[in-house]
């Protein structure tokens, strides 16, 4: 079985090159596999890193298929980080964000990658292990606003508690990807204001969605949003005429768009 999937994705690498139909000649191949069981591990990931993954996962079966799950955001990254940098990444899930922004900012840089679910969060962990990226820690505790902290039936914490217990300092880039995208932000309140991060929201940003309301908050820091494109060039967009699922770059008003 592993040598016939290593077979097809060769395949699917050749196919991805093609332009217009690639994607729809390798969808087949995709969906006749959901349903292997287990993990399989690639080791060319972003070109060169290590990766767990499980077919039967609609995410991790686009990086296996695909080569990513969201290509534009991580050529983007390519361009905002630097080695050295420090990266929170909320909601990263077994670590396709994370593992290439770990690659960007190296050994001298800093990551802390938040993820509540425990089976993720393992996978997540071992996917930073294989790579050996022990600058970046998993947190599973929630992160929300710091006056639901005691209300919570989990233990809950915030972004700026995280800056207060010594996680992080100045922090570059911050990237929600959670259910519940304003109250993080109202947890980073500090954060945003000290370090002026370029900060990622992805999900539902129409009006009254969380995300709308994530994004009202910057716009009253100062912030602009710009959106990506498959290759990661960044097109600026205004917050009035955004309706559905979007994943948007915030960026202060004074920093230029990487």
């Amino acid at each position: 079985m592993y040598t016939r999937l290593l077979l097809l994705r060769a395949v699917t690498s050749a196919l991805r090159l093609l332009p217009g139909r690639g994607r729809f000649l390798m969808e087949p191949i995709r969906r006749s596999t959901r349903r292997c069981p287990g993990t399989v591990v690639i080791n060319d990931f972003d070109g060169d890193i290590k990766m767990e993954l499980e077919l039967a996962s609609e995410l991790d079966g686009a990086v296996y298929w695909y080569g990513s799950v969201d290509p534009g955001l991580l050529k983007w990254l390519k361009t905002a980080l630097r080695p050295g940098d420090t990266v929170l990444d909320v909601g990263a899930g077994v670590g396709e964000v994370t593992l290439v922004a770990a690659k960007l900012i190296g050994h001298s840089g800093r990551g802390v990658a938040v993820e509540t679910d425990e089976r993720q969060a393992d996978r997540l962990g071992r996917n930073l292990a294989l790579n050996r990226f022990d600058f970046v820690d998993v947190l599973k505790t929630p992160l929300g606003e710091p006056e639901l902290t005691t209300e919570s039936p989990k233990e809950s914490s915030s972004v700026d508690a995280l800056l207060d217990e010594g996680w992080f300092g100045e922090v570059q880039l911050l990237r929600i990807a959670h259910p519940e995208p304003l109250a993080v932000m109202r947890g980073a309140a500090q954060v945003i204001e000290t370090s002026r991060p370029y900060v990622v929201i992805e999900g539902p940003v129409g009006a009254g969605q969380p995300g709308r309301e994530a994004l009202l908050m910057l716009e009253q820091s100062d912030y602009k949003f710009w959106s990506l494109d498959a290759r990661g060039r960044a097109k600026l967009v205004q917050l009035s005429g955004l309706q559905g699922e979007h994943r948007l770059v915030a960026a202060p008003a004074a920093r230029p768009m990487a």
